[in-house]
């Protein structure tokens, strides 16, 4: 799976309560900026990736059966060295 190689940022998260997540990416700079978006559990599982190419302005990944106090680590990566850009991340129970 390939990684971005630009600068990252990396979030820890763990669920309120049991259910089913989506996390919404807003890539706020789509004509320049290509995001790398994945999810990894605390013990470093791979459980959501979006793996669309290209500037695009949206992105999401829905995470089902979470339970309550599970821990995640978000990933925010650009596909480019020296490459960043202002985005935003929404995470909505469903």
């Amino acid at each position: 799976m390939d990684r971005g190689t630009g600068p990252d940022l990396v979030y820890k998260w763990a669920a309120p309560s049991n259910g089913d997540y989506t996390f919404d990416l807003d890539n706020h700079d789509s004509a320049s900026l290509d995001l790398v978006f994945y999810i990894r559990t605390c013990a470093n599982s791979q459980v959501g990736y979006d793996s669309t190419t290209g500037a695009l302005t949206d992105r999401q990944i829905v995470l089902n059966g979470i339970e309550s106090g599970e821990g995640y680590l978000i990933f925010v990566d650009s596909a480019a060295t020296n490459n960043g850009g202002n985005f935003s991340l929404d995470i909505i129970q469903d």
